[in-house]
């Protein structure tokens, strides 16, 4: 397990810490993250359900969102992820990922990450492509628009 002074050390790395911004949701990092996966962009956004940090790794896209008494977790692997649209305002912009069966939708985002966070995204999905390695339909173990934990699904708006 990682420990928080080795996310911190991540983040401080993609000059992505700051000491007020998400800290609920870095503390709980070491949790999620496995032992040698390696954060490349993050970033605090809106979603249906309320304030939640953004993060691309090596390994997939996650949206984390710690509250008093629970922690919601969204796991996008790259794999399962069929395409990315974005947009940019004039401070903020939005990410929306689209999966085999879902629709995640992030918005409030730095416009300056949003770029940075999809192209990283887009490479991920083209270099597993070119591996061979993506998915072409959904899994039968994952059931079809299964709710997330605590205060309702990120996915396609639901709160």
């Amino acid at each position: 397990m990682k420990t928080s002074k080795e996310v911190k050390k991540q983040l401080q790395a993609i000059n992505s810490y700051n000491m007020f911004l998400g800290r609920a949701e870095i503390n709980a990092l070491p949790n999620i993250l496995y032992e040698d996966e390696v954060i490349h962009h993050f970033a605090s956004c809106g979603y249906p359900s309320g304030i939640a940090v953004l993060m691309t790794t090596d390994r997939r896209v996650l949206l984390v969102d710690k509250v008093p008494f629970s922690l919601i977790v969204e796991d996008v692997p790259y794999d399962c992820i069929t395409s990315i649209d974005y947009g940019l305002g004039l401070i903020t912009g939005w990410i929306s990922i689209n999966t085999f069966s879902k629709k995640l939708h992030m918005r409030r985002i730095n416009r300056m990450r949003i770029p940075h966070i999809a192209t990283h995204i887009q490479f991920k999905i083209r270099e597993l492509n070119e591996k061979g390695l993506m998915r072409t339909h959904m899994p039968e173990s994952e059931p079809i628009g299964a709710p997330a934990m605590g205060r309702g699904s990120v996915f396609d708006g639901v709160a």
